[in-house]
């Protein structure tokens, strides 16, 4: 196995090179910087084992002992990515950690990074006598935005959030778990013939789809999707939503399906705690409707100072009514940022209902709109 020297760049996650990406995906062991963007720790798997050794004041690792982790876990034969802000060498001791490893016979490869020394200057429009100061002139430009997405989700916000210069603070409030009878009623929803399978989250798409040995099994079904995030996800299965309402709320879906046929046999896969609009309203003209739990959102535990970093932020985004009803149990409505922005009206008033007041509410009840409405306030 091999101990891996990796620049993690000078602190925006999208400077990170692909080959340090990749290393992380497979590490066994991460040795890394204090302060380092907490999207890039996620990179490794979840069972990796992350090792701050950060020189803070009061609380430093000596560079003797770094170098002996290093080895110690390189002769383990565990792979190992040492992660440390900017370039290993400028200004790293990655020279040290280097000449460390070679004495111990330890096998080590360099990977080089992005330094503050070039970024910084780039980043502020310094190329003399010309103002080129794109950067901080992103809409959201230090701003602080708490996402509280789960974990596995909440990239694609944080990356748009980052591309307008906003520093995202991810709180996950949910964890995405599996149903509470181990998916046994889904197996056998998927052995079964259906006229319509509807899906009202993205998070029900892969815990069906997975259990679907072959797709002419969809043969004669159709497939509706409740919003553009929740067809990509069958996209990536291959199947093509043949229903998307207009706006992306289970109202306007239920509308779209009565519109479409004479009452039919419908499933569908769906969060525990999900709302009862759609099958109900189906129901109601004739439908004959299975609903399945397909996974269950339960409160996540935030890690070591979120808390104190969320209240401090400057908005929040709530993108589901769990994610509003879970951050209130764990920070209370006193450390809801001033500005609070709802990709839709469901989630607006579960927020409202708990006693939080709502900013801004996505024209467009997706990602992409909830990051439009967020920057039409702060910017």
């Amino acid at each position: 196995m091999t101990v891996y020297l990796v620049g993690a760049g000078p602190g925006d996650p999208g400077l990170l090179t692909v080959r340090a990406a990749e290393l992380l995906a497979r590490a066994d062991v991460v040795v890394h910087d204090p302060l380092l963007d907490a999207s890039l720790l996620e990179l490794a798997p979840p069972g990796a084992l992350r090792i701050d050794v950060g020189r803070r004041a009061g609380g430093t690792m000596p560079q003797d002992q770094i170098n002996a982790l290093l080895v110690e876990h390189g002769r383990a034969g565990r792979e190992v990515v040492r992660l440390e802000g900017g370039d290993p060498f400028v200004p790293g001791r990655g020279g040290e950690e280097a000449i460390a490893l070679q004495g111990a016979g330890v096998a080590f490869e360099v990977v080089p990074g992005v330094t503050p020394a070039v970024a910084a200057p780039a980043y502020a429009g310094a190329v003399a006598g010309v103002d080129l100061a794109w950067y901080t002139r992103r809409p959201l430009f230090g701003r602080s935005v708490v996402v509280t997405r789960a974990s596995g989700q909440a990239s694609a916000l944080s990356a748009r959030l980052r591309a307008l210069g906003a520093h995202p603070v991810e709180l996950p409030a949910i964890a995405i778990t599996g149903p509470a009878d181990g998916g046994a009623a889904l197996a056998a929803a998927a052995t079964r013939r259906y006229d319509w399978v509807i899906f009202t989250s993205a998070n029900a798409v892969p815990r069906f789809c997975d259990l679907i040995p072959d797709s002419r099994a969809w043969a004669g079904t159709r497939i509706a999707a409740i919003g553009p995030s929740t067809a990509e996800a069958l996209a990536r299965y291959r199947l093509l939503a043949d229903l998307l309402p207009d706006k992306h709320v289970a109202e306007s879906l239920l509308a779209a399906l009565l519109a479409t046929s004479p009452p039919r046999h419908a499933l569908v896969p769906a969060a525990a705690a999900a709302r009862s609009v759609l099958p109900e309203g189906l129901r109601a003209a004739g439908w004959r409707v299975d609903v399945v739990e397909a996974y269950r959102t339960v409160r996540a535990d935030p890690p070591p100072g979120a808390l104190e970093a969320a209240a401090a932020a400057d908005a929040v985004c709530f993108t589901a009514s769990s994610t509003v009803t879970n951050y209130v149990a764990l920070a209370g409505t006193a450390h809801v940022p001033p500005v609070v922005a709802c990709i839709g009206p469901v989630t607006a008033e579960t927020a409202r209902q708990a006693g939080i007041e709502v900013t801004v509410v996505a024209g467009e009840h997706t990602i992409p709109g909830l990051v439009d409405a967020l920057s039409a306030v702060l910017a």
